[in-house]
């Protein structure tokens, strides 16, 4: 199905839902912003943890496990990081497609013990598909976060402006 907008107000459409069902719907060079927070790695097995729900409507829990973006149980192979990289940069090279030149994108990274060396990485990516220089804005998560990891506990946003 087409995606239609969540909230359409004062001249704005908002869009909300999966990047895999909602991008690919959109018209190139359509869209002014597009905010985002991708998977943090290693941190959940978001598919797994929703099991009972695949079982009892009969979805193939497979598919969608192999398809999932960071996965926690993912983590512990050679390659993971490459891999959850490959995934991210998928999905942005879509964003890349519809968000208009001089467009906008700010992309979310929550706290994760894997994130060290994260940004870069993005930051990195985003230059590659196009996107200008960006700013970083970061911010520490309350102390009554559990974690060892200093890493853990920071939350950023990268902002970039797509080029001509």
């Amino acid at each position: 199905l087409p995606a239609r907008p969540t909230v359409e107000e004062a001249g704005a459409r908002i869009w909300t839902g999966p990047s895999e069902s909602m991008l690919p719907s959109l018209d190139s060079g359509s869209v002014d912003l597009v905010a985002t927070r991708i998977p943090e790695p290693g941190v959940a097995d978001h598919v797994r943890s929703q099991r009972l729900s695949y079982l009892w409507f009969e979805w193939d829990i497979s598919l969608c496990e192999s398809q999932e973006v960071g996965a926690r149980y993912k983590y512990r192979r050679h390659q993971a990081r490459h891999e959850y990289l490959q995934g991210i940069e998928s999905v942005l090279s879509e964003v890349v497609r519809v968000v208009k030149p001089g467009g906008w994108l700010a992309v979310i990274l929550g706290p994760s013990i894997y994130k060290e060396g994260l940004t870069v990485e993005l930051t990195s990516m985003l230059g590659r598909l196009h996107f200008a220089d960006g700013v970083k804005l970061g911010g520490r998560m309350p102390d009554t976060y559990n974690s060892f990891s200093p890493y853990s506990r920071r939350e950023e946003i990268l902002i970039a402006q797509k080029g001509p």
